[in-house]
């Protein structure tokens, strides 16, 4: 998968930890969500997307707002309507 290519490139070149990964796993989080319904897998990453974009952007920025978003749509499909 393309996406996971894009990913190991990035953490290769930045760091695991590095802020301008986040598109890509949040790219990547959307796929394995909407494409191949792996729920567990798009969690463990939008949590980490989520924490990239409170500690690149702050609490109340749009992007963190997305990330909140993300996992509340991970939680609904997997049931959890809370």
């Amino acid at each position: 998968m393309l996406f996971e290519r894009a990913k190991h490139v990035q953490e290769a070149a930045f760091g695991a930890d590095n802020p301008r990964l986040a598109s890509v796993l949040q790219n990547l989080c959307e796929l394995l969500r909407t494409r191949f319904h792996d729920l567990a897998g798009a969690k463990a990453l939008a949590v980490r997307v989520l924490a990239l974009r409170k500690k690149e952007q702050g609490e109340n920025h749009a992007l963190v707002a997305e990330s909140y978003r993300t996992l509340g749509l991970i939680a609904a499909d997997s049931g959890n309507r809370r």
